[in-house]
């Protein structure tokens, strides 16, 4: 196609978007100045400057109904109810969108002040017109998006919760709305709210296909549903993973993990053998393969993976990994005197530490450990060194006893398998 000269705008048009431009960025200078001034109390020069700021645009509605705002407060309620009538007269919507102005120009920090606006911006999502609707789903999306943020460092997961599940819908992109799911699971999670937590991840799993968070949420799934022994499912979106990114090394654990767990042995330790052929140096593929090699009968081998992953560890933790890699192969007073080398260190010890130390004296027939391990973590974090407890006993025959005994000690009920 040849460009011709209808297909650019002419110098006239260019000239009037310009002038345009130059005077909405005046008009919201004066507005934001004006505001600013009216609550240092300097309310003459504050009015001064808005008169003129509705002046230059009769339809800025914020500007309007702060004018509007200031002489009211200093008693001239008449020509206050003028201006807002010129307002309605100049725009069916001036109500709506002189509340939005108000919300635009507020400062991140000033959410006390947002929050008693939600009811009238949650009314201006439907009652609006289309356009102004579309700002109020944006701003209300983004208000709550603050309120969950401040309600999540005060600690208060349900306030945060609740604002989360009423940003979803509103999120203007599926990635905004991929990421406000993610945060709803993590807290349902936590609170113990497991099949909400799973639906809710699935819903996360279905949009981020195909999109740059496909991998972290993929892997946030994973987590979940294998914790919760969905392992078909969770194995169905690890191959999904693995077909984009063959090489890489959570995802090759995750699929190494999920096929100890379904009994397939030859399959598991092959795919953590490639784990470790791609990342040499990375402990936790050989701590894997080494539980895999157990799993599977191979003694040797699992002792030999084992130290292999001591190797690539630091601090308190190799110890700590070789007995339980010594545990699982059977070597029951290696591992013991492993996990007694591995307290006298006292590093001191971290909670990835105690949790292997913990599953170490359980696999050796300590029944006290079980009581351990299960005081040692919290709701399966996503993130948190608790998961590793729910990764490693799944990896035996007798796994989903020691996890009911977990659920049933947390007050929680164990999920149904799949």
């Amino acid at each position: 196609m040849t460009d011709t000269a209808t297909d650019w705008p002419s110098a006239q048009q260019i000239d009037a978007w310009r002038a345009r431009i130059r005077q909405d960025v005046e008009t919201n200078y004066l507005y934001c100045m004006g505001v600013a001034l009216a609550g240092e109390g300097a309310a003459s020069q504050a009015e001064t400057i808005l008169r003129r700021a509705v002046e230059l645009d009769p339809r800025f509605a914020g500007a309007r109904h702060a004018l509007a705002d200031l002489l009211r407060s200093a008693g001239r309620s008449e020509e206050a109810a003028a201006l807002e009538r010129q307002g309605r007269d100049l725009d069916v919507d001036f109500e709506h969108r002189a509340l939005l102005d108000r919300i635009e120009h507020l400062q991140p920090a000033q959410d006390e002040d947002v929050a008693p606006l939600l009811p009238a911006l949650r009314a201006a999502t439907v009652q609006a017109t289309p356009e102004a609707q579309a700002r109020a789903r944006t701003q209300l999306h983004d208000m709550l998006g603050l309120l969950a943020q401040r309600a999540e460092v005060q600690g208060n997961d349900e306030a945060c919760a609740a604002a989360l599940t009423e940003m979803i819908p509103l999120a203007e992109d599926a990635e905004h709305r991929v990421d406000d799911l993610r945060r709803l699971t993590v807290l349902r999670w936590k609170a113990g709210a497991l099949d909400e937590a799973i639906s809710i991840i699935r819903q996360a799993w279905a949009l981020a296909r195909g999109s740059r968070q496909e991998s972290a949420i993929g892997l946030q799934a994973i987590t979940i549903l294998r914790c919760n022994l969905h392992l078909a499912e969770a194995q169905a979106i690890c191959g999904a993973l693995l077909a984009h990114q063959p090489a890489d090394a959570k995802h090759l654990i995750h699929q190494g993990l999920l096929q100890t767990a379904m009994g397939d042995h030859g399959a598991a330790v092959s795919t953590l053998t490639m784990a470790t052929q791609h990342h040499p140096t990375l402990a936790d593929a050989w701590m894997f393969l080494s539980a895999a090699q157990a799993a599977a009968g191979n003694v040797p081998a699992a002792v030999a993976a084992g130290r292999k992953a001591v190797e690539c560890q630091a601090a308190d933790l190799p110890l700590r990994t070789l007995a339980l890699a010594l545990a699982l192969s059977g070597d029951g007073a290696a591992a013991v005197a492993a996990a007694s080398q591995a307290r006298g260190l006292n590093e001191p010890a971290t909670a990835w530490g105690l949790i292997l130390e913990a599953i170490t004296q359980w696999r050796l027939g300590d029944t006290a450990a079980r009581a351990t391990a299960a005081a040692s973590i919290t709701i399966p974090y996503p993130r948190g060194p608790g998961r590793h407890i729910w990764f490693l006993v799944r990896l035996h025959p007798y796994a989903a006893d020691f996890l009911g005994g977990v659920y049933g000690e947390l007050g929680l009920m164990p999920p149904a398998a799949s």
